[in-house]
């Protein structure tokens, strides 16, 4: 678990992602979900709510510190090679 001050806390962030990991859609349970940076902190991302949303664990430890749109452009590519292998 991460631990930021302000106004709002792990709740918020859990419905704000209406309880469903952002990345894949599965339903989380709140005693398992990850709090993910969609703009990461060592890339000038914030703690503001705004910037947080609920992740599963896998999606989480996949994502790393790739942002959303680096990290799907990785997925197709990945997915594209795999396509190519089997022919």
């Amino acid at each position: 678990i991460i631990w930021f001050s302000g106004v709002f806390d792990k709740k918020n962030i859990y419905k704000n992602g209406k309880c469903r990991c952002y990345l894949c859609g599965k339903k989380l349970k709140y005693s398992k979900f990850t709090i993910d940076h969609i703009y990461l902190l060592s890339k000038e991302g914030s703690n503001e709510l705004k910037n947080l949303l609920p992740a599963c664990e896998e999606c989480n430890l996949i994502k790393a510190d790739y942002l959303e749109a680096e990290l799907y452009e990785k997925m197709m590519e990945h997915s594209l090679s795999d396509e190519v292998k089997k022919r």
